[in-house]
């Protein structure tokens, strides 16, 4: 049973969204060739999660939306990253999305998001090769694949300023678009008002 104000909240968020993009440009930030998805790769409702690494409102929301994502079982997510918090940010997008090409990427982005300490390039580093990234090999196949990291990023930024979300984190789930922080508990209220209003 969706909770009688988030019902409210999302509704709201829908009308937002729907307002911000059409059909074609939801359905394109909910698939993306680039990296994979996380959770249910055939679920019912689609998360996405647009981040900065050194946010940390993103970095408190991790634990919250990855608990939502298991507790549910149904629903695809997908990590955006929109790198605006500096170099450092930058550099952790790149070499977590270069991360891809070893298939090392659920765990890359869950250790650098995860790290507690100064946020540093060492640091980021440090985290890659805790999840068992070969450091080395990212660096070549970030040199190797700039054209592609670089459009999946650009994609991301067109589409933040598209759907008129002003900062990190924004997640959009089904047709809603909810900015800020969120809990497990919300979301998982989000997911169902999705799911009704796709009629599942």
């Amino acid at each position: 049973m969706v909770r009688p104000f988030t019902a409210a909240l999302a509704a709201f968020a829908a009308l937002v969204l729907t307002a911000a993009c059409g059909a074609q440009e939801l359905e394109e930030l909910q698939t993306d060739a680039f990296v994979p998805v996380l959770g249910n790769p055939d679920g019912d409702v689609t998360i996405v999660e647009y981040f900065d690494y050194q946010c940390p409102f993103c970095r408190r929301a991790h634990p919250q939306v990855m608990e939502a994502v298991e507790r549910d079982g149904n629903v695809r997510l997908i990590l955006r990253d929109w790198p605006v918090f500096g170099e450092t940010s930058e550099y952790a997008s790149r070499m977590v999305l270069a991360t891809v090409y070893q298939d090392r990427y659920a765990e890359a982005l869950d250790a650098v998001m995860t790290f507690e300490g100064s946020f540093a390039r060492q640091s980021v580093d440090e985290a890659l090769v805790s999840a068992g990234v070969d450091l080395e090999r990212a660096s070549a196949d970030l040199e190797a694949n700039a054209d592609e990291i670089e459009a999946f990023l650009a994609r991301n930024d067109a589409q933040m300023r598209a759907i008129g979300a002003r900062g990190t984190p924004a997640f959009v789930v089904g047709e809603f678009l909810i900015p800020g922080m969120v809990e497990a508990g919300m979301l998982l209220d989000a997911i169902e008002a999705a799911r009704e209003r796709q009629g599942g």
